[in-house]
């Protein structure tokens, strides 16, 4: 039995080693330009939700947890307010008036997004209960996803939100232009502010 569910797969960046790319360019052109890089794939998320006639983003902590362990400051704090004004930036940019839930967040990321988008967020569960059921039909699932290996990479064997979209989903072989060349027809440019 087949179920359809919309995931777009975002850049997680890497800075959990110094031989990581990401880790790489923002420590040696300045942490700041990471705020950027996240309002942009934020843009992305809502403009996709937008385009697609979604009702509700679900939101993971994309760069958060296991692969930020390098991140230069203050992470618990500075990172988040880093990623809550991402969202908050983006969101004001973009056309989408549809709802906003988060999937395996924890309360101070609930708490900061609340305040900060003057609404109630709340944590729907993580994949796959977050999936089931028809309602989950009509929302976008953002998947933190290492762009040096496939989505959904490790499977049953890696435990971040990327490994469990691979081992409960067909996204290793969806996103992949040489299984998948259907997928170039659905690509698009992010429209300017």
């Amino acid at each position: 039995n087949l179920e359809y569910r919309h995931v777009i797969n975002v850049i997680g960046y890497g800075l959990d080693s110094q031989k990581q790319p990401d880790y790489q360019y923002f420590s040696k052109h300045g942490w700041g330009k990471l705020q950027r890089h996240l309002t942009t794939t934020m843009r992305y998320v809502f403009q996709c939700a937008h385009d697609l006639g979604l009702q509700t983003v679900v939101l993971s902590y994309i760069g958060g947890g296991a692969f930020s362990s390098l991140f230069p400051r203050d992470y618990e704090q500075a990172y988040l307010n880093m990623f809550v004004e991402a969202v908050k930036d983006a969101r004001d940019s973009s056309d989408f008036t549809g709802g906003l839930e988060l999937m395996g967040a924890d309360q101070n990321l609930i708490d900061a997004l609340g305040t900060v988008l003057i609404q109630q967020v709340r944590d729907i569960g993580r994949i796959p209960a977050v999936w089931k059921g028809t309602e989950a039909e009509s929302k976008l699932f953002v998947n933190a996803w290492d762009p040096h290996s496939y989505a959904g990479n490790g499977n049953k064997g890696d435990h971040s939100l990327d490994g469990y979209v691979g081992r409960h989903s067909a996204v290793s072989y969806l996103s992949c232009v040489e299984l998948n060349p259907n997928i170039l027809e659905n690509t698009y440019a992010l429209r300017p502010n």
